[in-house]
């Protein structure tokens, strides 16, 4: 068995940097699919309060979303993956590390 001892901080934030704008991007597009549906449908609700406004913004943050949201989760993504991998390396020091079994 090998005991994982230590992450390097910078790797582990890299790692969860890439991961969450993935993950972002994924929402961002997902959310501009739905706000450009919910637009198309939005004429057949007028008689719904908010709607008429709500369809004026739906095609434009749809589409930015695609952009915005993965740099947000980029970010968040990079300070959770510096404070996940300094609270593993705490943890580590007092009782032990994550024991791993590797295959050559």
């Amino acid at each position: 068995m090998t005991v994982l001892k230590k992450l390097g901080i910078l790797s582990v934030a890299k790692f969860y940097t890439i991961f969450m704008a993935i993950f972002g991007l994924i929402i961002g597009i997902f959310n501009a699919i739905s706000l450009t549906i919910f637009r198309k449908i939005a004429p057949t609700l007028e008689n719904v309060e908010g709607v008429a406004e709500l369809s004026q913004v739906g095609l434009g943050a749809g589409f930015s979303a695609i952009i915005v949201l993965p740099i947000l989760f980029a970010i968040v993504g990079f300070i959770c993956g510096v404070i996940g991998a300094a609270l593993y390396n705490l943890i580590a020091k007092w009782i032990g590390g994550i024991e791993m079994d590797f295959k050559k």
